[in-house]
């Protein structure tokens, strides 16, 4: 029972922290390819309340902590996808539900009079869980992204070389099908 509760708050939490914005340029780029995504994504950018929070959480933890790097961060949540989120709003994600966690764990240990050993081991236990839990979300979407762009590049490989072929040249594969570009 309490895993399933502890796994319906995370996913309440992402449901309301992670942005939906930001990805449809990405993907009505990818479209123009050739390569359509049956995923409907709104072009318009959305910051919410807790955007703005994890992003001040994230820029207060990132002074205050000397081992955390920004650019090795800001690289891994590109390779995930993630090019509106900068690394200051993903280390407040982990700082706000790391801090979530704790509370609950506070919380359910006074309702069921958990002895103190059991409350720190379980607060320690809670705030792990909470910092490490958006870090194995963007590794794993990370790791399912690579594999997505894997399995697609030998078919726009072929596409190219199909191309090419047929005497279109090396920029006329590239644009076949394109709508004219502004600018």
């Amino acid at each position: 029972g309490l895993v399933l509760l502890a796994t319906g708050v995370a996913m309440t939490v992402r449901a309301i922290a992670v942005p939906r914005g930001g990805r449809g340029n990405a993907i009505d780029q990818i479209n123009r390819y050739g390569f359509a995504s049956n995923e409907t994504v709104s072009t318009h950018s959305e910051t919410t309340f807790v955007d703005r929070l994890a992003t001040s959480v994230g820029e207060f933890l990132g002074r205050h902590f000397s081992w955390f790097k920004e650019e090795p961060l800001r690289k891994r949540l590109l390779a995930g996808g993630l090019y509106s989120m900068s690394p200051a709003r993903f280390l407040g994600y982990q700082g706000l539900l790391a801090l979530l966690f704790l509370l609950f764990w506070v919380w359910l240990a006074g309702l069921t009079g958990a002895t103190v050993v059991a409350l720190v081991v379980g607060a320690a236990m809670a705030v792990a869980l909470g910092w490490l839990m958006p870090w194995a979300w963007l590794m794993r979407r990370t790791r399912l992204r690579r594999d997505s762009i894997e399995y697609e590049l030998p078919e726009m490989v072929d596409l190219l070389v199909v191309s090419v072929e047929a005497g279109d040249g090396l920029l006329g594969a590239h644009g076949d099908g394109l709508p004219a570009a502004d600018g």
